[in-house]
């Protein structure tokens, strides 16, 4: 598991779920908030101590993904944050933070309950580089809250229908759901997987520039050696040696 250190705590953390990206300065922003609540929310289920084979589980961990019925608009990034920091685990399960200046807020809807006789249950049901699918029951609409670091290259659909993914509590995923049964499929961009393919092509092109330039120094480093050997002969070359 990606691993992540806060100072405040002097712990590591491991996480659950890939991808996290913990290099992104928004993760490291929320992480170090230092509250309890923000780890529950962020799937931080384990704690590495100092001990390197010591793992000390949470049980207050959330899941990787859950249902969150309201969203909440702020007007920027350092009021998201503010919110976070104070926020209860309740908080947190009941309300997504997003930063209007960056979200279409006017998209936002709170959850009314409607099916009274579902059961709730948010899974995912695959994991995979690129692909994430979950499958979500819930009583009303909201969202689906997933503990994954957004990137503006990922895309989803609930239903085979195209969906927004929303930057939710300044650093995660969130995507719409209706009242009901959701097949809910976020799909990592093109884009990454191009410029892995071109870093890969460009690696392999390199490495067989270098194996080139070895084979012909290995070919040549004979002759050389043999020319200088000859050269000592009277001050004379054979044309044999040359």
């Amino acid at each position: 598991f990606p691993n992540f250190y806060a100072p405040q705590t002097k712990h590591q953390f491991a996480f659950t779920l890939v991808d996290h990206h913990l290099s992104s300065w928004r993760m490291q922003q929320v992480y170090r908030l230092n509250n309890p609540a923000v780890f529950d929310m962020a799937n931080v289920c384990w704690l590495r101590g100092p001990s390197p084979s010591r793992l000390i589980p949470r049980s207050s961990c959330l899941p990787a993904a859950f249902f969150v019925p309201n969203a909440r608009g702020f007007e920027n990034e350092a009021k998201v944050l503010e919110w976070l920091k104070q926020a209860s685990r309740n908080d947190l399960t009941n309300t997504l933070a997003v930063d209007c200046s960056r979200e279409d807020c006017s998209a936002l809807r709170s959850g009314n309950t409607l099916l009274s006789d579902v059961d709730e249950e948010v899974k995912v049901v695959e994991l995979k580089p690129g692909v994430l699918e979950i499958h979500a029951t819930v009583r009303s609409d909201g969202f689906v809250f997933i503990s994954q670091h957004h990137r503006g290259d990922w895309s989803a659909s609930v239903e085979k229908v195209s969906q927004p993914v929303i930057r939710a509590n300044h650093a995660f995923m969130a995507v719409p759901v209706r009242a009901g049964s959701n097949h809910v499929e976020l799909t990592l961009g093109r884009t990454v997987r191009k410029v892995g393919i071109a870093v890969s092509l460009l690696m392999l092109f390199l490495l067989g520039g270098m194996l080139f330039k070895f084979q012909r120094l290995s070919f040549r480093e004979p002759r050389r050696l043999e020319i200088q050997q000859g050269s000592g002969l009277n001050g004379f070359e054979t044309p044999e040696m040359l």
